[in-house]
């Protein structure tokens, strides 16, 4: 589910402040897996749980934890 997923990317980033998107998705590389991922982490940020930096290029961005967001949702 996205809520499972939004969790699971909230304890990958509990382990690493700060994680590529291509690091997220490589767990579950299906399309169903990436687009629950994407879906989970756009909720994430409308929760202002975490942000995004952005790089150059195809899929090039970082997912970070903010400060004091909390652990689960």
């Amino acid at each position: 589910t996205i809520s499972g997923q939004k969790n699971v990317i909230l304890n990958l980033l509990s382990m690493e402040p700060r994680k590529s998107f291509t690091e997220v998705i490589s767990v579950e590389p299906t399309k169903i897996g990436v687009i629950f991922n994407f879906l989970a982490i756009l909720e994430l940020l409308q929760l202002a749980l975490i942000t995004l930096h952005i790089g150059e290029g195809f899929n090039n961005f970082w997912i970070e934890r903010l400060e004091g967001a909390k652990e689960e949702v």
